[in-house]
């Protein structure tokens, strides 16, 4: 008996211990961190003096993020003030006012940490795995690709119009078609022949477990941020099994193919013609650093490489072209928007000899235009860029904001881009605000002298309004040091789209603009909102 109390004394008191550990260390030390007391001083939205206000809070933005970041931005923002915006059960966000955000984001990686958020909203450790704490895998993107471009646009261009064949097999007789899902077709397979090569791209089970394994990465990574760190371990079997499931069989396809690469390098030396596209790039980097970081030559992380590239790449290029096509056919002034794109592109290609080449795309300034108002309109989501602190003596902005090492930062650029400071009209899909000035100004007597330095100075302007160029109004592919690398092949590769798409269907959208599907701050097309669609008739 006298065993068994001793027994029962020392689990007490481990469990005492145990307790005591556990409130000192979420509790205590989290409540006293000088990230915690900052926090406290701020002004926050979306909370309410109530028990567990805070979790409350996380709770209520799961829903409502676009209504309190428009409360924030026009009551702090708009006064030169952060904000903080909870989240559901990570660190809640310092939103900064828009006078102060892009000076935030041209602080050094030395000071602020730029990856451990975007892999958290992918369940990065969970879904990715090990082999890719670096991103060396998208240097290639930086090194080769935008480099490239004017050797891929005519491979790019003609697996589009193969795709669209096959997605939108039409004829004279209108037809429904759901746009985002076949959009996401389309361009997974123009993307592919850049990516992968010829033979995965035109692979259908290839294309679709590819565009899956995507889609369950980031279902799995939005789940889980709504999963305390600490448990995440046991949803994650779980939630893992699709992504798992679609990349093993697209190891199984893509297998061959690689290994056949690696063997033919391996063998053939100097006489091996090496494949014009990423995966190719990928091989050449991973045999010059094969002796330090063998793992980058097994065919488990090459696939996964591919994988991450096609994530990153054509869920984002499809939801903008998608939502760029619903905004052009059920704008009010559909039928001018149309004829417009058409005549521009009926003009480029008259001066390429009827051939799409990198030159051509870039004369696309009607195209680019809708691309990059629609991007402005219809973004994906309401913050932008997330940042941690990570300097020890925090960071101190020019106009006065002082954030402390370990809060997390982030910029409301869809307040940003629909705000009547920065874009007359902000809340109008304007298809051509951004050419139309440059048209104008080309068409007028200051535009038509030729030898007018001013005039050389203001096309430049002007064209800084293209669709690749950021700046402190206009966040959609990032800013500054770490601008989206992709963004180049990715805006060559939707103009090529949108001009096709106009010069061969007639489109009409029934009941106005389809309504995106929004979630924690998130905003993306749904794959129920339809289109018809018919071969040109005129």
């Amino acid at each position: 008996m006298a065993i068994l109390q001793d027994t029962t004394s020392v689990y007490a008191a481990i469990g005492g211990v145990a307790l005591t550990y556990a409130i000192i260390s979420f509790i205590v030390l989290p409540y006293l961190a000088p990230s915690e007391k900052y926090l406290r001083s701020q002004s926050w939205v979306g909370m309410k003096k109530q028990v567990f206000a805070r979790f409350r809070a996380g709770m209520s933005v799961i829903s409502s993020t676009p209504q309190l970041m428009l409360e924030g931005y026009e009551k702090y923002c708009k006064n030169g003030k952060p904000f903080i915006l909870p989240q559901f059960s990570r660190d809640p966000f310092v939103v900064l006012p828009a006078d102060q955000a892009y000076e935030f984001l041209s602080i050094g990686d030395d000071r602020v940490d730029h990856e451990t958020v975007g892999r958290e909203s992918i369940a990065h450790k969970w879904t990715v795995g090990p082999g890719f704490e670096n991103s060396s895998h998208f240097d290639v993107v930086r090194r080769q690709l935008t480099r490239k471009l004017p050797l891929l646009t005519t491979d790019v261009y003609n697996e589009l119009v193969l795709s669209m064949q096959r997605n939108w097999p039409v004829g004279k007789e209108w037809q429904t078609v759901n746009t985002y899902p076949t959009c996401m077709k389309i361009v997974s397979q123009a993307a592919n022949r850049v990516f992968s090569g010829k033979v995965l791209c035109r692979n259908p089970e290839f294309l679709d477990s590819s565009r899956l394994y995507a889609q369950a990465v980031f279902k799995c990574g939005a789940l889980m941020k709504l999963i305390p760190d600490k448990v995440q371990f046991l949803a994650a079997p779980m939630l893992t099994k699709d992504v798992k499931k679609h990349f093993a069989i697209c190891k199984r396809i893509a297998t061959p193919i690689i290994e056949e690469r690696v063997q033919q390098m391996r063998t053939q030396g100097k006489s091996y013609q090496p494949h014009n596209d990423v995966l190719q790039w990928v091989l050449d980097d991973a045999f010059a650093v094969a002796d330090t970081e063998p793992h980058r030559l097994t065919t488990d992380w090459l696939v996964r490489c591919l994988l991450l590239l096609n994530m990153v790449a054509i869920h984002t290029t499809s939801m903008i072209s998608t939502s760029t096509i619903q905004d052009i056919y059920s704008s009010p002034h559909r039928d001018e928007i149309v004829a417009g794109l058409r005549e521009e592109c009926t003009r480029v290609l008259a001066t390429s000899n009827g051939q799409w080449t990198k030159e051509a795309v870039n004369n696309l300034v009607r195209v680019d235009s809708v691309l990059r108002e629609t991007m402005r309109v219809s973004s994906l989501g309401e913050l932008g860029i997330p940042r941690i602190v990570k300097d020890p003596a925090g960071i101190t902005l020019s106009g006065g904001i002082h954030l402390p090492q370990g809060v997390r930062v982030a910029v409301p650029s869809q307040r940003i881009h629909t705000d009547g400071d920065f874009y007359p009209d902000p809340l109008t899909w304007d298809g051509f605000r951004y050419s139309r000035p440059r048209e104008e100004f080309l068409a007028s007597a200051a535009g038509s002298d030729k030898a007018d330095a001013a005039r050389l100075d203001k096309i430049l302007e002007l064209k800084n309004r293209a669709v690749i160029t950021t700046g402190d109004d206009f966040y959609s592919f990032g800013a500054q040091r770490h601008a989206c690398p992709g963004r180049f092949f990715a805006s060559q590769e939707m103009k090529l789209m949108i001009a096709y798409v106009v010069m061969n269907y007639d489109i009409k959208i029934d009941g106005g603009r389809p309504k995106p599907f929004q979630f924690n701050g998130a905003s993306v097309p749904t794959d129920e909102a339809e289109m018809q669609i018919r071969l040109r008739q005129d």
